[in-house]
């Protein structure tokens, strides 16, 4: 399943993929929730969930979870420290390299390097 080239590409930058569901169960990450959701929908094929956590010098932890779908090349993008309220959260109908810049800039801006 990671024949796709954003995956490929984020998983260059640090972000860990969880092709399984029991590899990680995390019920606050909004990505996760919306694996669960299109899994409930009966969409089950091509769904790769990749995160990654950012620390702050504060001690603060926010989070970068990707959704992408490899089978539509639909990518569910979320940045969030409260998973209520996410920072940023936003579906990209493209899975290539546009995406991958617009996700990597939304974690320059935030102040991260990456």
């Amino acid at each position: 399943m990671k024949n796709n080239v954003l995956v490929e590409m984020l998983e260059s930058e640090g972000f860990a993929s969880f092709e399984d569901k029991n590899d990680f169960e995390d019920k606050n990450d909004p990505a996760q929730r919306m694996r669960d959701f299109c899994n409930a929908a009966g969409h089950l094929d091509g769904l790769v969930l990749l995160r990654r956590d950012f620390k702050f010098a504060t001690g603060g932890v926010t989070h970068a979870s990707v959704l992408v779908d490899t089978v539509r090349g639909r990518v569910y993008f979320v940045w969030w420290e409260n998973p209520i309220r996410p920072i940023k959260a936003r579906w990209y109908e493209t899975a290539g390299r546009r995406t991958h810049n617009a996700i990597i800039d939304t974690i320059r801006i935030a102040g991260h390097k990456i």
